[in-house]
Formats: C-alpha cells, structure tokens, sequence
C-alpha cells in the first residue's frame, strides 16, 4: 500500500507517502515520502473510500488539486493532469 492512514482522535487524518512508493500524479504534484495527503480537489481525503476513488477522479480530470502536510505546514499544489480541448 503507497498510502497509509494517519488517525487522529481514533479518525482517518489523511494518508502519509509511503517511502519507495511509485506514485507518478503526487510526485508531479511535489509530493514525497512522509508527506500527508490531507485533501485532493477541496474534498477531505479522509476514508479509505476516497482512496480507492483517487485514480478514478485523477484521471478524468484536466486539473488536480492537492494539500498536503509537509513539516506541520499545510501546502496546496496544483498541477494539470489533461490537456484541455482547443476550441
């Protein structure tokens, strides 16, 4: 699992980076091991559910959003995931 659960008062807090996982779209996004995905698209990433969606919601998307906590600060980083169509 590339993604581990990080509870908080018995909850699911977000999902830390395993070291040596291979995720191509949080890499992009200057994610690495140790950080906490917190949030992807403004929604709470806070269930196992929302992890198995993940790649789903990526991949149909133009653009990703993504927060994370890196060394107790909160970053948000946005990156383009699918060309959008020229008109």
């Amino acid at each position: 699992q590339a993604l581990e659960p990080v509870r908080r008062g018995g909850r699911i807090a977000g999902f830390a980076i395993r070291s040596g996982s291979e995720l191509p779209v949080l890499s992009q996004a200057g994610l690495r091991p140790g950080d906490v995905l917190v949030a992807v698209n403004g929604q709470e990433f806070e269930s196992q559910e929302r992890v198995s969606e993940l790649s789903r919601e990526i991949a149909s998307s133009y653009d990703a959003e993504f927060t994370f906590i890196r060394g107790g600060q909160r970053i948000t980083r946005k990156i383009t995931i699918n060309p959008r169509p020229s008109d």
